[in-house]
């Protein structure tokens, strides 16, 4: 049935795509600027719940369900792998490929096509897109299996039987997390789950890495205003950088390739089972990068280094342990020492530019961590004995960032 919108209803989807239209005009004058895509994506997207109604909204959130499915399974059967990147296949063709029946293979991809991701070149034929090349990169597949699988299909039915044993509280131990009790570790942390299952820890570090890392290692901070200090470092052999997890080395190496400039001895710190298998030849003398053993659930044996680093870290752990990890590193800080910690910051009110902040965040929910705001910081690092400085932001208009802290001045 045909329903009038309220005028007040039209002239909000009229200003929406006003809205729309000047923002991906911007883009197309500057389309290298991932800020300028992202400002016209939301304001599309706007403009598309504007035009909604609450069915149309209910039934596009049921849409993405399905699709998450039915990539997943497709991915299962490993019935995208067959599709040429260029030229097309057909459900037949498809079909014969992974051993099953045509008509299963068109009932799924049906979806796909309908929803964006892939495209039909003619009846039952299918063929990539950009969307659907997506899921070529082993990193987007990994991602997509770790969260529709590992968190989706696992740990978000887990959480009835999670919170029927306790409080209706953020989980806050990580011993006790949904995922833990989604498959059957319950009372182990993540770390100690991940050991015990190799093929999501390998799921894991694939998605992880790349495109997908959380908190870039270069372009946020300005590192570049520390020769000065880095140089003073050498010369007094005092520790420039301690990277505290930061295993293998790799977010130093990054900075110090993008930062010749820098002198003096890093310190990339993890636990001795990370240390000892790090490849020969993985830290080349010249860059000045020492590992060193150490469980940051113990004191820092570096003291008074110029910079502390975490990179990944503080998000895996609920505030209390978060705050027991900097506690050790406020202990040992010198006066002018600087503590970095890359990670996402969650915007104080909700915004549609950099959704994967969300995500993350109800993702490391699964295991007792967090994505935290500018004031979760700040009360964390107060906890410690620390004091917040400064939030460096992306200048792209995601949420990740480089929270700067000192020791808090008495």
């Amino acid at each position: 049935m045909n329903v009038q919108r309220p005028e007040s209803e039209l002239m909000n989807i009229s200003k929406a795509s006003g809205r729309a239209f000047q923002s991906t005009s911007d883009y197309i004058r500057n389309p290298t600027s991932k800020a300028l895509r992202q400002k016209a994506r939301v304001a599309a997207r706007n403009l598309l719940l504007e035009l909604d109604d609450g069915d149309d909204t209910f039934f596009m959130v049921q849409e993405l369900v399905t699709v998450a499915h039915a990539i997943f399974f497709l991915m299962s059967i490993n019935a995208l792998d067959p599709i040429p990147t260029s030229g097309s296949i057909s459900a037949a063709d498809l079909a014969a490929r992974v051993n099953c029946s045509t008509p299963l293979i068109t009932r799924m991809m049906r979806m796909l096509v309908c929803s964006g991701f892939f495209k039909e070149t003619e009846q039952d034929t299918y063929a990539h897109n950009r969307q659907s090349l997506s899921l070529v990169d082993s990193g987007n597949a990994a991602l997509h299996q770790v969260m529709k699988d590992d968190i989706f299909t696992k740990s978000w039915p887990a959480l009835p039987e999670y919170f029927s044993a306790r409080q209706m509280e953020e989980p806050n131990d990580p011993k006790h997390h949904p995922l833990g009790v989604a498959i059957g570790m319950d009372g182990r942390d993540w770390h100690e789950v991940l050991a015990r299952t190799p093929a999501l820890m390998t799921r894991i570090h694939t998605a992880f890495t790349g495109k997908w890392s959380v908190a870039p290692a270069t372009g946020l901070y300005p590192f570049e205003n520390l020769v000065r200090a880095s140089e003073e470092c050498a010369a007094t052999g005092r520790v420039f950088m301690v990277d505290v997890g930061g295993a293998f080395g790799d977010t130093q190496k990054e900075i110090r390739l993008a930062h010749p400039e820098l002198k003096g001895k890093v310190i990339t710190q993890d636990q001795e089972k990370v240390i000892a298998i790090i490849p020969a030849g993985h830290l080349p003398s010249e860059l000045g990068i020492e590992p060193m053993s150490h469980d940051f659930w113990t004191p820092q044996p570096v003291k008074n280094a110029k910079i502390y680093y975490f990179r990944r870290v503080l998000h895996d752990w609920p505030d209390e342990y978060a705050s027991k990890i900097l506690r050790h590193q406020a202990d040992v800080m010198a006066e002018d020492s600087v503590l970095l910690v890359a990670e996402m910051v969650v915007p104080d009110r909700v915004q549609r530019e950099d959704t994967w902040v969300y995500q993350l965040d109800l993702s490391m929910f699964m295991f007792s961590g967090k994505e935290r705001s500018a004031a979760d910081f700040a009360k964390l690092f107060e906890s410690a004995g620390l004091e917040l400085v400064k939030i460096w932001p992306s200048a792209d208009g995601s949420t990740q960032a480089v929270i700067e802290g000192r020791k808090k001045r008495v």
